[in-house]
């Protein structure tokens, strides 16, 4: 199957007849609203003694935990540069994070939008490959070069100036999305799809699930280390 591009409400498929659907691994079953039952959506599927319910949380993922040192193999520097952060929202600054080869972490907070003044900075180095209870560098090249993450990425090379977008958008009220732009390539994720929806809506990958906890996860440990505690008290 192929990608599918999503932009408000409209989906669109590059090189597709009249399959639209986005990539779905083939042992995967699937809820009974059609959608792909992603890690444990099936709990979500109304039985005699429970209704249907409206939402179907197809981004729940097992938490981050360490893997054995034996068990990883390890590149210890970024090949590229990763910004991410909330879009959207009646904010009155803007909070990008940057990650950049080798391995460094930069936060920014600008004032009248993208960009506008920097107000606030802060720059770290990530912790190196299997590093106890931190997220490292190792686990954010393993969640970024994971299979459905790299799926996205091209889908979205392939359409430049178009938004990839998985779940629900609700910036149009106030609300936000979690932006991830990596080689030219730029991914939304928003709120889950919900039964019933008329509007294509695409579920959101577990990979790519996994690469947005893993960011935030990454993001917030880095915050709270000594050279970010300006960042955190402006």
């Amino acid at each position: 199957m192929r990608p599918t591009f999503v932009v408000g409400a409209l989906a669109l498929c590059a090189g597709c007849g009249s399959d639209p659907s986005p990539f779905v691994p083939e042992d995967v079953t699937r809820t009974d609203a059609g959608l792909p039952a992603y890690d444990g959506a099936l709990s979500d599927r109304a039985t005699p003694d429970r209704p249907p319910v409206d939402v179907l949380d197809l981004t729940d993922v097992a938490p981050l935990e360490d893997a054995p040192a034996s068990d990883v193999v390890c590149a210890p520097m970024l090949g590229t540069t990763v910004t991410f952060g909330l879009d959207g929202g009646l904010v009155p600054f803007v909070e990008r994070f940057i990650l950049a080869p080798a391995a460094t972490f930069r936060a920014e907070r600008r004032s009248g939008g993208a960009m506008g003044t920097v107000a606030a900075m802060c720059e770290t180095t990530l912790p190196g490959c299997n590093t106890a209870d931190m997220v490292d560098v190792g686990e954010l090249n393993a969640a970024l070069g994971a299979r459905d993450v790299q799926i996205a990425l091209g889908a979205a090379r392939g359409m430049p100036g178009m938004q990839m977008l998985y779940g629900t958008d609700p910036r149009p009220m106030d609300g936000t999305v979690f932006a991830i732009e990596a080689d030219g390539a730029r991914l939304f994720v928003g709120a889950p799809c919900r039964a019933g929806m008329m509007t294509g809506c695409l579920a959101t990958p577990v990979g790519v699930q996994r690469l947005v906890d893993v960011l935030t996860a990454l993001r917030d440990q880095e915050l709270q280390r000594a050279a970010c505690m300006t960042f955190r008290t402006r």
